[in-house]
């Protein structure tokens, strides 16, 4: 993530989506298609970022409205202390955040060969 592109995208919404399958063998009496679930923090929610937790990565991402509407909207994110935060505008008020607790964050190194952008 820099300030001049878009990395990557997350969906937007006063609660955001992070979309994940769920199959149909984990459901074997369900007749529906795999469904999406929902798991981003909404402003209500959010968790405090501390100030003096050290920036791992920061910069500018679109993240999809949820008023139905392909609508992508600008917002400034932010990864720290295994939190991922969102704001309209850079260092405004949280407009939301994404716990990270059960993952491992990394950079990566020219070494590990990622040729991908996101």
């Amino acid at each position: 993530m820099n300030g001049n592109t878009a990395a990557g995208s997350l969906p937007h919404s006063k609660s955001a989506n992070m979309v994940s399958e769920v199959s149909q063998e984990s459901q074997p009496y369900s007749r529906r298609t795999p469904r999406k679930t929902a798991s981003f923090g909404k402003r209500s929610n959010s968790m405090r970022r501390n100030p003096k937790a050290v920036v791992t990565k920061q910069g500018w991402l679109y993240k999809q409205g949820s008023s139905g509407v392909k609508q992508w909207n600008k917002r400034w994110f932010v990864l720290t202390d295994r939190c991922l935060f969102y704001y309209k505008e850079k260092e405004d008020t949280i407009l939301g955040s994404l716990p990270l607790l059960s993952f491992r964050v990394e950079g990566v190194e020219p070494s590990d060969n990622i040729t991908r952008k996101f």
